[in-house]
């Protein structure tokens, strides 16, 4: 429950469980998680049509799964995520595989990767500006040519190095 908490809180809009399990034991667990939808009792392709159906009506999907009857949702997911030591088919037909059976870790994986996304448009963002503020200067003769350069190569290497210390994150 604490994992689903903390995929809601980094922005995650809908929890949902596909399961081979019986219907009614699935719809508990996903009652007593406090998941959005549950459905129950699927084969693979039942799976991957659900899994069509839902990309097409929110966009991209991360699908968790760990069985090979998992492997064609995995495949088809915008990102398919297998835990460390499930089927060797689903870790195949996975994009990420953690390297460890801990649920905890696609929180994890899902904070990181807002982490970073907000890291790289920063880092772009201030690029551009920088970047453009020189070029216009160098343009209207307010820089001479080493000046442009240094300030070019300064401001490239300043951003890098907030990039790496950046990523030290927590």
């Amino acid at each position: 429950k604490e994992t689903l908490k903390r995929l809601r809180d980094s922005g995650v809009k809908r929890l949902v469980m596909l399961s081979g399990d019986h219907p009614e034991r699935a719809q508990a667990v996903g009652d007593e998680l406090g998941l959005d939808l549950v459905y129950g009792g699927l084969l693979p392709q039942e799976k991957s049509d659900i899994l069509k159906d839902l990309s097409q009506k929110y966009g991209s999907i991360v699908f968790v799964g760990d069985g090979v009857n998992d492997a064609p949702a995995l495949s088809i997911a915008g990102v398919g995520v297998s835990m460390h030591n499930g089927a060797d088919v689903a870790r195949v037909a996975a994009d990420v595989v953690l390297l460890e059976d801990d649920f905890a870790r696609i929180a994890d994986m899902r904070e990181l990767s807002v982490i970073t996304e907000r890291l790289i448009k920063s880092n772009f963002g201030l690029t551009a500006i920088l970047n453009s503020s020189i070029l216009l200067a160098a343009a209207s003769g307010k820089l001479q040519p080493v000046a442009t350069s240094v300030l070019h190569n300064g401001s490239t290497i300043a951003i890098l190095l907030r990039a790496f210390l950046r990523a030290r994150l927590p």
